[in-house]
């Protein structure tokens, strides 16, 4: 985070609140905002699929940038 804070992001799988506290601490050092915490893998997970899916159904079909022979 030193070098660039504004271009750090991180996703924190943890319920505990001393660590969290910990994680916003060092965060605001850096005056870095850009930190979620989530309850366990699978709610990560899932996101991660929404995002997934939600970009390959807005993506143009057949613009894949290949040229057809």
């Amino acid at each position: 985070m030193l070098c660039s804070p504004a271009n750090v992001y991180t996703i924190w799988v943890t319920t505990n609140p001393q660590l969290q506290e910990k994680v916003r601490s060092l965060c605001g050092i850096y005056e870095n905002d850009h930190y979620v915490f989530v309850s366990c893998p699978e709610v990560l997970l899932g996101a991660m699929a929404n995002a997934t899916v939600r970009e390959i159904t807005i993506r143009p079909q057949g613009d894949d940038d290949e040229d057809e022979e």
